[in-house]
């Protein structure tokens, strides 16, 4: 997307995969399998700087979606076949100095009610100086419920096969939840990231809700997994503002996880905060290197967990593993 005029809107969603659906009638076709497919090759996104992002699309409720979008609620009635929309090789996205998104950033791909949204290789991502995200950010894929949640899903996940790698400039707003992996908002589902994730941050991050280092499970999402298997590796300079942090996974859903690494397999997570001397990180809540997990839920990380401060200091609790409520964590 390149630099327009000041009062054109360039795009109001971007993505880079395709688009299924599954609204045929197998009534009306005769036939009682027929899965609807959009793959794409490798998918690459640049949004140049003076793009005007001025409103988010309204499904799946995002201004820029790395890999396809599997929209099961387009679904025909009669029709129990998955929609397949994956990105069968890397997922590329550069948004360029000061621009502004009105809705969510998906890194990998999307599935709503149910499908497949997948992405075979790795996410590259890279933003650039100044730039704000007024929805929520997940740098993997997103699960998410729609009118049509009722019907046979045959499978549901937006997962990500390689490392999930992402370079934020200086001064960058997220107005919303911050969650490096993927996000399931919807049950027996996966937002899985085979690799590792390696996020770093430039200088001057402020993160309005949540900052969640790797996986997410919303509240509503039953059975589902947001697990990275790969671990962490997580590079944080200069003054780092945030409502809640927690340095690993985030587990609310009813039996369901958002581990690293896993057992018999043990990874590292390793966290550094870097400064001048005279940073801080800011936190409303206490800080949680570890995950965070409830409602039987599990946040665990197997492996070694390592956590350096230089040049920058904690001004709330820091606790150096995580947090439960009749859970694991």
């Amino acid at each position: 997307i390149l630099n327009q005029s000041s009062s054109y809107q360039n795009a109001n969603g971007v993505f880079g995969g395709g688009h299924a659906v599954g609204n045929y009638d197998p009534a009306i076709s005769g036939q009682t399998f027929k899965p609807s497919q959009a793959n794409v090759g490798n998918t690459e996104i640049t949004i140049k700087k003076g793009a005007i992002m001025a409103a988010g699309n309204t499904s799946p409720g995002a201004s820029l979606v790395g890999g396809g979008f599997a929209d099961g609620d387009e679904r025909n009635i009669n029709n129990d076949c998955p929609e397949i929309t994956k990105v069968l090789g890397n997922v590329k996205i550069t948004i360029e100095d000061e621009i502004t998104l009105a809705s969510a950033f998906i890194g990998g791909g999307t599935v709503i009610s149910a499908g497949d949204a997948s992405v075979g290789g790795f996410i590259d991502i890279k933003l650039g100086d100044n730039c704000k995200i007024n929805k929520t950010y997940q740098g993997g894929g997103l699960t998410k419920p729609g009118i049509q949640s009722s019907y046979f899903s045959p499978v549901i996940k937006a997962d990500v096969t390689g490392d999930i790698r992402a370079e934020f400039g200086n001064n960058i707003y997220f107005n919303e939840i911050f969650i490096g992996g993927g996000y399931a908002n919807l049950s027996d589902s996966s937002v899985n990231v085979g690799g590792k994730i390696k996020s770093k941050f430039l200088g001057g991050a402020t993160i309005a809700s949540a900052y969640v280092a790797a996986g997410c499970v919303f509240t509503s999402a039953s059975n589902a997994e947001a697990n990275v298997l790969g671990g962490l590796d997580i590079l944080i300079n200069g003054n780092f503002n945030v409502q809640s942090y927690y340095g690993a996974g985030r587990a609310l859903g009813s039996y369901s996880s958002a581990d690293i690494g896993k057992s018999g397999s043990p990874v590292t997570v390793v966290t550094k905060f870097l400064g001048s001397g005279d940073n801080t990180i800011v936190s409303t809540n206490s800080l949680f290197n570890g995950g965070y997990a409830k409602n039987l839920a599990h946040a665990n990380i197997y492996g070694d967990v390592s956590l350096i401060c230089d040049g920058t200091r904690p001004v709330k609790l820091l606790i150096g593993g995580g947090d439960s409520k009749d859970a694991v964590a």
